[in-house]
């Protein structure tokens, strides 16, 4: 009994460590938007200008994305555990060079590697939950994940945004971002997680009661089978959905250059939306698998994220119409007296309060149209296709921005808003073929149980 409590434990705090790495590398990468506007004042010598800022944040993510596929096929080819050690250590290293940069160009380079890392962690993420979670509580658990980002918010708030006010310095904490990330890095090599389709409930018993391993593994060809599932396509290559979170880079630039608020308030509400961004796919994750148990509709995921969508996607435009001007106020709180900033203030909440509840239902999802060992790579390659999308944004935004000016931010942002509705209609699409690809994944994984333990009782 103590012996499998002790198991039990030790399964458990394996488990974290991926999660609590991936905290600090995800959040401390979202926030180098943050940092960008900082680099920009502060090392005025690199004349960092917004289109730089564009590339830089546009290459970074193509890193993210291709080291990403590569490290998602080796997930479902090999294990996960490789994986994520050598991704964090990157990621890791990536941060230390970050924050000891003495140019741009090794800046820039800093940047591009911190992608290369955080690529390869985030599909072994993506991997864990799914293969240590039972179907009806993925989207449960994908939302609760952010939760890790939430405990980053925190941190920064406490640790990060002082030093970044007082001393203008993010070298600090970028130093203890790396030095945690290659220490997780490191013990994740004495770490014990779930094999590959371990909760799924048609080879669970296999696995986990009788020992019988699943010996299904991804190869090149499997790639023509993951495209033959039509919710797929529409699923994995939805780049739409990607180009607003390009867009948002500039938020911060939007905030003080256009509105003239100051910097502190300007990554204040940054830190606040961030914090709604973290929270809300909990809320939508548990809310959606409580719908799930009850309804009969196999489709119920998809409509929701089509009304999530419906919902947050025309309000970015209209926050962008509004006029209004800070200049002049030093105090935080004294913008909450200008009407013009309350509606657009309490508009970015509205978005950040449904529109990031998408991500983990739309995980749940596309875990349950593909097969075990290929979910990790059919996840990755829609991943890859959102940071294409992510980079478009960013690239596009940055030039719109100055060639339209003193009308780039408007353009930008209507630009954001125009692929939202474009998004909304691919959502339509995969609803028609959702609930076919579902049933026959479910079918496939019921005729390898069988084949599994009829093999195990020959031998």
């Amino acid at each position: 009994m103590e012996e499998s409590k002790a198991k039990n434990l030790y399964l458990r705090i394996s488990i974290l460590i991926p999660f609590l790495m991936s905290m600090f590398c995800t959040f401390s990468l979202g926030s180098l938007a943050m940092v960008m506007a900082l680099v920009k004042e502060t090392r005025v010598e690199w004349n960092v200008t917004l289109i730089m800022v564009g590339i830089a944040m546009g290459s970074m993510t193509i890193a993210m994305a291709i080291s990403g596929l590569f490290a998602a096929f080796s997930i479902d080819r090999i294990s996960k555990k490789p994986v994520a050690i050598v991704g964090g250590l990157i990621t890791g290293f990536g941060f230390l060079l970050l924050a000891y940069s003495w140019s741009w160009e090794i800046y820039f380079l800093a940047v591009v590697l911190t992608g290369v890392g955080n690529g390869m962690v985030a599909p072994v993420i993506f991997a864990l939950i799914s293969d240590a979670t039972p179907q009806e509580k993925r989207a449960s658990n994908y939302g609760l994940f952010f939760l890790f980002g939430l405990a980053g918010t925190i941190y920064v708030i406490v640790f990060f945004l002082p030093a970044m006010m007082n001393e203008k310095n993010w070298e600090g904490p970028y130093t203890l971002f790396g030095i945690y990330i290659v220490i997780l890095a490191l013990l994740i090599i004495f770490a014990k997680l779930p094999s590959r389709g371990q909760k799924d409930h048609a080879v669970q018993e296999l696995i986990e009661i009788e020992g019988i391993p699943y010996e299904y593994a991804i190869h090149i060809g499997d790639l023509k089978e993951i495209m033959k599932r039509k919710s797929n396509r529409y699923l994995i290559f939805n780049f739409a959905d990607a180009v607003p979170a390009g867009v948002n880079t500039f938020l911060i630039f939007w905030l003080v250059e256009e509105h003239h608020l100051e910097l502190s308030a300007a990554l204040g509400m940054f830190v606040i939306i961030v914090f709604f961004a973290f929270l809300t796919p909990v809320f939508w994750g548990i809310y959606t698998d409580h719908l799930q148990k009850t309804a009969e509709d196999e489709t119920l995921k998809i409509k929701i994220c089509i009304f999530l969508l419906i919902v947050s996607s025309p309000l970015g435009f209209i926050a962008v119409l509004i006029p209004w001007d800070a200049s002049g106020i030093t105090d935080p709180f004294g913008i909450f007296l200008l009407p013009g900033f309350v509606i657009v203030f309490i508009l970015l909440i509205v978005i950040f309060l449904f529109a990031p509840g998408i991500r983990p239902i739309w995980q749940s999802a596309i875990s349950e149209v593909n097969l075990p060992e290929q979910r990790t790579t059919s996840y990755q390659i829609a991943i890859f296709v959102d940071q294409l999308g992510i980079a478009l944004g960013t690239l596009v935004a940055g030039f719109i921005i100055v060639w339209f000016a003193p009308n780039g931010y408007i353009v930008a942002f209507g630009f954001s808003a125009l692929m939202g509705f474009a998004n909304i209609i691919t959502w339509l699409l995969a609803l028609r073929y959702y609930r076919e690809d579902k049933l026959n994944v479910e079918n496939i994984l019921a005729q390898r149980a069988k084949g599994l333990k009829e093999k195990n009782l020959q031998k």
